[in-house]
């Protein structure tokens, strides 16, 4: 039988990887596992201490950086690839957590 903590092994944790990871949405992985979504929000967040959307979107972000950092690709295709609906979505995430605008922390860290 699958648990809640399966779902998290298809989040990336790959700090060099570029690869695009496979983020599906934590419906999808309750309903993959055969949970009730309240079920499976309720054990994710004893197990890991955050809801399964904020771990995500953790994941969603450090995902973005590893793309800042170790490739030249534009703004607009990391926010696609990391599962934003648009630059402005992906940088204002960014920003709320790391502060600066992507393109500034881009900047701050290539130079």
């Amino acid at each position: 039988m699958l648990h809640a903590g399966d779902y998290v092994q298809r989040l990336p944790d790959r700090p060099h990887s570029c690869d695009p990871p496979d983020f599906i949405s934590p419906r999808e992985a309750a309903a993959k596992l055969d949970m009730g979504y309240e079920s499976f929000r309720k054990k994710f967040k004893v197990y890991f201490h955050d809801s399964p959307s904020a771990y995500q979107l953790n994941a969603r972000i450090n995902y973005s950086k590893t793309l800042l950092l170790d490739t030249e690709k534009c703004l607009n295709e990391i926010a696609l690839l990391c599962h934003f609906s648009d630059a402005f979505a992906f940088s204002k995430a960014f920003k709320k957590y790391y502060g600066v605008a992507p393109s500034v922390f881009r900047e701050m860290h290539l130079s």
